[in-house]
């Protein structure tokens, strides 16, 4: 019975360890620059979107556009509108919750199917780790955009706390003003700070 639990345990700290680690190549994939469209299959796509002029049903609810607090319904007819709208942050902020409730689900079944001891211990310490890191990066964004920035998004892992802020260029004012909170909040190093832009 204690090695299942053992193997439950291992399999579980296995899987968050892979999920933060695709989390974390994702992140740095959706920010490359290399990542393109062929000229062909953008052509292919703008043909998709001619149409005879009549309405199409399929819309896409924008939580906001640049410029307007208010929610707004994109539709086909307008896709000029779409593509004024940036929801990178809000995506990925939804990806990696979700990720992150998946795993907080499977340590609270964990938690709640052993016995007192080490393990049990163990998985706790992860859980109360990850909920730590979820909290610290909402403390962090707030402060960030109190600092003057549009929008922030902070993923705090074992290794590294990376940033991504809503700005074209950064200068080194802007660098100081980030790396100032991430470090007071989150007493990690500036080596293991990674700052980007996306804009």
């Amino acid at each position: 019975m204690k090695s299942w639990n053992k193997k439950k345990l291992a399999l579980l700290c296995g899987m968050l360890t892979l999920i933060l680690g695709v989390s974390a190549v994702n992140g740095r994939l959706a920010n490359s620059e290399e990542l393109s469209v062929s000229a062909g299959y953008e052509e292919y796509e703008l043909s998709q979107l001619e149409h005879d002029g009549e309405v199409l049903v399929d819309s896409i609810n924008v939580t906001a556009v640049p410029g307007s607090s208010e929610s707004v319904i994109v539709t086909s007819d307008n896709v000029a509108e779409l593509e004024n709208t940036d929801t990178y942050f809000d995506e990925v902020r939804a990806s990696v919750t979700m990720d992150r409730n998946e795993i907080i689900t499977m340590l609270t079944d964990v938690i709640s199917e052993l016995p007192e001891g080490s393990e049990k211990n163990n998985a706790t310490q992860q859980k109360l780790k990850l909920i730590d890191y979820m909290n610290t990066e909402n403390e962090v964004e707030s402060l960030i955009e109190n600092k003057g920035f549009s929008e922030a998004l902070v993923i705090i892992t074992d290794t590294s706390v990376n940033v991504s802020v809503k700005k074209q260029e950064l200068s080194q004012a802007d660098l100081a003003k980030i790396m100032d909170v991430v470090i007071r909040e989150t007493g990690r190093s500036a080596e293991e700070i990674i700052i980007q832009s996306k804009f």
